[in-house]
């Protein structure tokens, strides 16, 4: 993968050999970029080009900017939706097809027994599979409490259940040590993840990290 970001004079290059880093130490050229990023993910337009293998993709179907880490959240909506998705196809298997219709019944069966003595015949038009799976109320549990940890979890299931991604992270090196960030670099290029990681102030250089620097005059290097 590969991204231009407006005022940015070189395309950042994201392979799963290193960590791609971009510090912004221009607080003006970072919000915009930003702003920019998030504005495409969200479906709206922008500067910024995102391609895959030079041909350019929707930031809203190929990109995901993590900046909120304090909680990080697992359970993002998106991400429910694919789980619940999943589970539904799961469904239309024959075990599961025939357990499925079994469970419905005994359900219906139990809600005309609450009924009975009640003055009108109920009909129960949302008794189905995918309605006995949002009332479940499924909720991701994440195996640790280590940040690093729980945003690996997040980018293995997004890459399993929706498709191949560049996770465009944001601080997190004011959250995660350098001890914690060299085995999360290492563990994104174990899975092939696609990272960019874009900080305001440069800390010291991670053995698989790819650094870019905008310094406050907007000068490269």
């Amino acid at each position: 993968m590969k991204i231009v970001l407006p005022g940015i004079l070189q395309p950042i290059t994201i392979n799963s050999n290193s960590l791609s880093t971009v510090v912004i130490e221009n607080p003006d050229l970072l919000y915009n970029i930003l702003l920019d990023l998030k504005t495409q993910v969200f479906g709206g337009s922008g500067q910024s080009v995102l391609s895959q293998e030079n041909v350019p993709v929707s930031f809203s179907k190929y990109a995901e900017v993590l900046d909120g880490f304090a909680p990080f959240e697992l359970n993002r909506k998106s991400l429910l939706t694919k789980v619940m998705g999943a589970l539904e196809h799961k469904c239309q298997d024959t075990d599961n097809y025939m357990r499925g219709n079994q469970l419905l019944g005994e359900i219906e069966t139990y809600m005309e027994d609450l009924s009975f003595d009640l003055p009108c015949v109920l009909s129960y038009q949302k008794l189905n599979w995918n309605s006995l799976i949002k009332a479940a109320g499924l909720y991701i549990e994440s195996e640790t409490t280590l940040l690093a940890e729980q945003i690996i979890e997040y980018m293995d299931l997004v890459s399993n259940l929706e498709n191949e991604k560049l996770f465009i992270l944001v601080n997190l090196r004011s959250f995660v040590d350098d001890k914690s960030l060299e085995l999360f670099a290492s563990t994104c290029m174990q899975h092939g993840f696609h990272v960019l990681m874009i900080d305001s102030v440069a800390k010291d250089l991670l053995t698989l990290e790819r650094r870019l620097t905008i310094d406050y005059d907007l000068c490269e290097f």
